[in-house]
């Protein structure tokens, strides 16, 4: 009997539906009745658990067949009616998937060209048995099965940790709301694709994984990908993670993290220190009821980073970018995203050190909004670089500082921005103290063109000025076409304090 419109749930990746893992097992059951009288004809009484009617798993080594028989219908995997109930095995070889001998000699192997579902390995999905090791054998089948590399986690509850996924394997749930993963151990690595050269093509989809007994993480990552190629991570939610998804490796190219929520991380939601060509699409970070992440996503180490369609909230920083000595992190583009909102510390936080570099950061249409400091904050420590910083239509709104400030940093372009509200008291800073834009003395080769800087939104002028360069030798620099009218608590829409020769501070009202 074909499985009903109800009786499904939907496929994340194909965009159809396929039966859920309870209407499979009925299936399945009425499919094995018609093996009921082969099996009771053949086998003697003794072969069989006094309780079963088609044998399990464990008992697939005490039953002689029929050499004519083909398949058969599994009532369970270590006894009948546990979650292996409905597996199915065919005829096959010593080396197939999940190949086991019966009691006359032949082997028996699941279906080549399937899905491996996990439950078919041994795996009981009560949330408290550790199932790593069936769900390991169950990607070692599919590597060989003709299946595409494709495993099932059925809905349910499972615990697992340390699994490994080799070349070429899809790992799919039934959904955020059906397939719930919980960690081993508190500092475990729930799920990693690495290897010291490379590893390619693997996916994990449409599952939620949570932290070990349900709390929250003291270390590792629910997903690592290492030296990934064509790698990705979506249809997910993250609860309690230590690290929610690394990207790394020298080798890693193409990996998208994408379509997935993380709440309550401890140090990074999500986080990219190796690679090139890495996505992230589609996300979203809460803190849930747990003390904020130390960053939403931190970029160290990236050969071309996009971030898009991404709300990045109440983390300590929203983004960071911090390259240490011997790292840089270039090309990094983002489009419609809050790079950082509701956070502790700032939205954005540039803050490369020693030989660390920052070449190529570009955000359009990006907000940092309600932080407790400043919206977006540049901090070079120690010698680190920052070259070609493009903000386009950014929004740095009702920060408890600054909407930016800039400490470092060559080659800065503001365009058209909006910054209202800022040195907002609602968030704990004082009317007056702070300005829309700041430079530190010094900084040098940079334009703001345009923008609104008035009190909008029906609040009161908080920002000191729109725009104000600290003084100090700053040089090669326009300020143009600024709109602060009615918008400082000075009445002075540029506070102009550079002593350089090469500025053009002009039209600005």
């Amino acid at each position: 009997m074909p499985a009903t419109a109800t009786d499904r749930v939907p496929n994340w990746n194909s965009g159809t539906d396929e039966p859920d893992h309870a209407t499979r097992q009925a299936e399945t059951r009425r499919f094995a009745l018609v093996f009921v009288t082969f099996l009771t004809t053949v086998l003697p009484a003794e072969a069989l658990d006094s309780s079963s009617t088609t044998p399990t798993h464990t008992d697939i080594a005490k039953v002689k067949f029929l050499t004519s028989g083909s398949a058969i219908v599994l009532s369970g995997f270590a006894s009948p009616g546990d979650r292996g109930t409905g597996c199915m095995l065919v005829r096959g070889s010593p080396g197939g998937p999940n190949a086991v001998r019966d009691g006359s000699g032949v082997w028996w192997q699941a279906p080549a060209g399937r899905p491996m579902d996990v439950t078919c390995f041994g795996a009981k999905m009560d949330g408290k048995t550790d199932d790593t090791v069936a769900v390991q054998a169950a990607i070692t089948a599919a590597t060989i099965s003709g299946a595409g590399g494709q495993v099932t986690i059925p809905g349910g509850n499972i615990r697992i940790g340390g699994v490994v996924l080799p070349s070429n394997i899809r790992l799919s749930g039934a959904g955020i709301n059906a397939t719930a993963v919980f960690a081993a151990t508190s500092t475990v690595d729930v799920f990693s694709a690495s290897d010291p050269s490379n590893v390619s093509n693997v996916a994990i989809e449409a599952l939620s994984v949570y932290g070990a007994g349900g709390r929250r993480q003291a270390g590792g990552h629910y997903v690592l990908f290492r030296n990934c190629i064509n790698c990705r991570v979506s249809d997910f939610l993250f609860s309690g993670a230590y690290v929610g998804a690394e990207v790394t490796g020298l080798n890693t190219v193409n990996v998208a993290l994408e379509r997935g929520r993380s709440d309550g991380a401890a140090l990074y939601h999500f986080a990219v220190s190796g690679g090139a060509d890495t996505f992230l699409r589609g996300l979203v970070t809460t803190a849930g009821t747990a003390e904020q992440a130390k960053c939403g996503v931190r970029l160290t180490q990236s050969g071309g980073t996009w971030i898009s369609d991404s709300d990045i909230t109440a983390s300590g920083h929203g983004t960071c970018v911090q390259p240490g000595s011997d790292q840089t992190v270039k090309w990094t583009f983002v489009s419609n995203t809050a790079l950082g909102d509701s956070g502790s510390g700032y939205g954005l936080f540039l803050n490369p050190t020693g030989t660390g570099a920052i070449y190529g950061f570009s955000a359009s249409n990006a907000w940092t909004s309600a932080n407790k400091k400043a919206g977006i904050a540049t901090q070079c420590d120690n010698g680190g670089v920052i070259e070609a910083l493009t903000l386009n239509a950014h929004r740095a709104v009702a920060n408890t500082l600054e909407g930016m400030v800039f400490t470092c940093g060559n080659g800065i372009r503001i365009i058209a921005p909006t910054v209202v509200d800022n040195s907002n008291p609602d968030g704990g800073g004082a009317s007056g103290r702070n300005s829309g834009i700041a430079f530190g003395p010094g900084v040098s080769h940079f334009t703001v063109a345009g923008g609104e800087f008035r009190a909008l939104f029906g609040s009161k002028p908080f920002q000191a000025h729109a725009v104000r360069v600290m003084p100090g030798a700053s040089d090669f620099y326009t300020i143009q076409g600024v709109d602060g009218f009615g918008g400082t608590t000075t009445g002075v829409t540029i506070q102009d304090g550079g002593t350089g020769m090469h500025k053009t501070v002009t039209n600005n009202w």
